[in-house]
Formats: C-alpha cells, structure tokens, sequence
C-alpha cells in the first residue's frame, strides 16, 4: 500500500487535474514485466481564500491587498 499526498498551486483552484500513476512489475524469473496506469480527475473545488501551511497573516494580506483590519474582521467573523 502507498500513500500520495497532492497539495494544488492555488492557480489551479476550480478546475479539474488529471493525476496518472505508473507501477511497473517486478523483475524476476519466469515473470513477466509489465506496467500498469492509473489515472484519476481530482476537482479542485473553487475557493475564497487559500493559505500555505508556512503563511503567515502578514503574507496573506500583501498578496490579497485587504488591509489588516479586515483580515482581522475577517478571522474574529469566522469567515475565514
């Protein structure tokens, strides 16, 4: 079992993303190799605001241009 972890860049907020994945089988006597692929759509559901795990409130409010007393209004609103 595997485990895939995909984080999207927030350009590719409401669109769809295809994600294909390749196994190859293991080499061995009396084996044949052989690749399988699997390919999956993940809709990235359209959002309001987006944050980085190493963001801060000072990050976010020079890239969005809301000055600090919204964003504040904002995160005490629960709008956030």
């Amino acid at each position: 079992m595997f485990q895939v972890t995909y984080v999207p860049p927030r350009r590719y907020t409401g669109v769809s993303v295809k994600l294909c994945f390749k196994a190859r089988g293991a080499e061995g006597l009396y084996r044949v190799v052989k690749d399988r692929e699997l390919c999956i759509t993940i809709k990235v559901l359209p959002c309001v605001w987006t944050v980085q795990e190493s963001e801060n409130l000072a990050h976010i409010q020079k890239s969005t241009a809301y000055s600090e007393l919204y964003m504040v209004y904002v995160i005490c609103n629960g709008a956030l």
